[in-house]
């Protein structure tokens, strides 16, 4: 029962998410259309006789890309069994046969990595092949039900699978390319929040019985709310250590959050459900929940700074910790109309290999080959030149399987000529799991890209780099090589 609570309010605040759409004459001239994008939630049940992993999550974003073929990104979570913390993210493609006007026949295709909880102790790529019936309902959404064999390489999962699904369609305020089109309607994003806070366990213990001690984590939250001024507002949220105990541990939550007034100094509270685990912290099957509290004040810009206290524990495991929270907010609207303020973006996707060293495992692992990661980027230009970063990556080969980076970073960049660009980037974050050394989780890194422009909103891109521990002269020092594509959107708030 408490699965399924959890599960109802994960695709609650999810859906929930994004801000109504404008109704009339939100003041800006329509030059093209919003983008649509379906974002689908599944319940993956495994064979439970077979597998210590019983029960998969996954979240999906995928877009049209030509008549009834998909594409997007996914990642799936462990729900139940004894995995708390397997995580794998990667790509979903999707072809769409129609049965009747309101009904479709699916196939479709995940390719990713990661891995957690000590499930995958080899490469880490999973590949999963389905067959869904979908049934329109109303209001943009949309149900099915479907099978799938899906295999993690490494690891003795290896299953077919009964598949739950609820998806919605929904307009978000956002164009591609960099270019001068407005639009006045779809959902908006109200603002993006760098996040540093602790665990303090308590009396939790770690999945080999041994007591967890104090734990530092870094990540982002990215908030939607109906408007610049309301009161409520939905978020989702990541986190990983980066210090202390725990070296591994990642968590995403899907929540709401509620303002006590408009005034510049307001209270709030907060509740959130959703997944995580790794670095031994014993989660059980991997669901979350927390409560918190706190208050916002104002600073400079507009921005403002969130201080204040959850309450975290699994559903199933002994993770009960109280978690201080620091949140600097970086605020869209900036006090003007609805969609009268555009912020140019860009993302990546694409493959990174992180090269072998004496140093790159940890003392006692046989050192072994390259490692092999997928990636994604989410820049935020706040100049022409310069972009902020927030950078997720997955393993798929190397015999690293659980091993998984995400960094925070700043980047320039600047065109060579009409066809070509380069840009430079440095990050900080959290990195673990799989045997790598990073010390505690903190590591650093830096990377030189060339980017060729295949058309005006795609580019091929190559780079190289290193990604390395804080303490890289005692924990991991790699050189990685990077090579993906790259597409600009623009977004309205």
């Amino acid at each position: 029962m408490k699965i399924l609570i959890c599960t109802i309010l994960i695709i609650v605040f999810s859906f929930k998410v994004f801000a109504q759409n404008c109704g009339h004459n939100c003041g800006a001239y329509i030059n093209k259309n919003p983008e649509a994008f379906e974002v689908r939630h599944s319940i993956n049940i495994l064979n439970k006789d077979y597998n210590k992993l019983a029960t998969l999550h996954s979240v999906s974003a995928s877009k049209k890309i030509r008549k009834n073929l998909y594409f997007g990104q996914s990642l799936y979570s462990a729900v139940s069994g004894d995995v708390g913390g397997l995580f794998i993210g990667g790509f979903e493609l999707s072809k769409r046969f129609q049965i009747r006007t309101d009904q479709t026949f699916e196939l479709g295709v995940f390719l990713g990595g990661g891995g957690g909880a000590a499930l995958v102790a080899g490469d880490g790529m999973m590949e999963k092949y389905y067959v869904n019936i979908n049934q329109e309902l109303n209001n943009g959404y949309s149900s099915s039900i479907g099978f799938s064999y899906l295999n993690i390489t490494g690891s003795d999962v290896t299953s077919g699978t009964l598949n739950f699904g609820i998806s919605k369609t929904q307009n978000y305020a956002t164009v591609l390319g960099h270019g001068k089109e407005t639009i006045s309607s779809g959902r908006f994003l109200v603002s993006a929040k760098p996040i540093i806070k602790q665990f303090w366990p308590g009396s939790s213990l770690k999945r080999d019985g041994t007591r967890l001690n104090k734990m530092n984590l870094m990540g982002i939250e990215a908030t939607f709310a109906s408007s610049p001024y309301a009161l409520n507002e939905s978020f989702v949220q990541t986190t990983g250590a980066v210090e202390g105990d725990g070296e591994g541990y990642a968590d995403i939550q899907f929540g709401y959050r509620q303002h006590l007034s408009k005034a510049s100094l307001k209270g709030f509270w907060e509740i959130s459900t959703g997944f995580g685990g790794g670095g031994d912290v014993d989660t059980g099957g991997g669901l979350l929940g927390s409560f918190g509290i706190g208050a916002s004040l104002p600073i400079f810009y507009n921005n403002k700074i969130e201080l204040g206290i959850q309450k975290i524990s699994s559903l199933d495991g002994e993770l009960n910790a109280l978690s201080p929270f620091l949140r600097t907010a970086i605020i869209f609207n900036k006090r003007k109309k609805a969609y009268h303020t555009k912020r140019r973006w860009q993302l990546s996707f694409g493959v990174t290999k992180q090269l072998a060293n004496e140093k790159l495992r940890k003392p006692g692992i046989e050192q072994g080959n390259s490692v092999s990661l997928i990636e994604n980027s989410v820049d935020l230009f706040i100049t022409d030149n310069i972009y902020l970063i927030g950078n997720a990556q997955t393993v798929i080969s190397g015999n690293a399987g659980g091993y998984a980076v995400g960094l925070l970073g700043l980047g320039y960049t600047k065109p060579i000529n009409n066809s070509f660009s380069y840009s430079f980037e440095i990050y900080s974050g959290a990195a673990g799991g799989g045997g790598i050394d990073t010390k505690g989780g903190m590591s650093k890194a830096m990377r030189l890209e060339v980017d060729y422009n295949l058309k005006d909103n795609l580019a091929l891109t190559l780079g190289a780099g290193r990604l390395s521990a804080q303490n890289s002269k005692n924990g991991f020092n790699s050189m990685t090589t990077h090579i993906g594509l790259k597409t600009k959107f623009t977004t309205f708030h």
